[in-house]
């Protein structure tokens, strides 16, 4: 079914009152985090050490400069 609602709707009114469900590509499951990836092959990192309380945001217009910038004219669109 292409669509929650047509899936409902064929449930609720399929002849036979079985309904099969198949997932191509499976039911959904979460990626591994990279500390789960490294449990998996035996290096155990602290729980207390997987997350940092920091963390760093740049905001990339503060580096733009204002300099040299042509005149803005009074020209508009219509």
């Amino acid at each position: 079914m292409k669509t929650a609602t047509a899936l409902r709707n064929h449930s609720a009114h399929c002849a036979t009152g079985q309904t099969n469900l198949i997932y191509s590509d499976g039911v959904y499951e979460p990626k591994k985090s990279v500390f789960d990836k490294l449990e998996d092959v035996g290096i155990s990192v602290d729980q207390s050490k997987q997350h940092y309380l920091y963390f760093a945001v740049f905001d990339c217009e503060a580096y733009l400069s204002t300099e040299n910038l042509q005149k803005k004219s009074k020209q508009g669109f219509s």
